[in-house]
């Protein structure tokens, strides 16, 4: 069974993969972004920083990582 995973970096989202690798999957990883694109400046967390956690987590359980803008979404529409 093919399973993935929305992973922002954060600890919540970060301790689904060895719960999942535990019970036997072998989840894709995606990153989510968590905040507006344009307040970097203003996170205590940057993106950059969730994407380098993002990608050791795949590392180190062995798991395929997408990073990327898959679907954005307008809130003038």
């Amino acid at each position: 069974m093919k399973i993935a995973a929305l992973v922002s970096g954060g600890v919540d989202s970060s301790v689904t993969i060895p719960l999942l690798k535990a019970q036997g999957y072998n989840p894709h990883i995606f990153y989510i972004r968590i905040g507006m694109e344009e307040q970097d400046a203003f996170m205590d967390c940057p993106a950059e920083e969730d994407i380098e956690i993002t990608t050791w987590i795949a590392k180190k359980y062995g798991c395929k990582k997408y990073a990327g803008r898959i679907l954005a979404l307008s809130t003038t529409e």
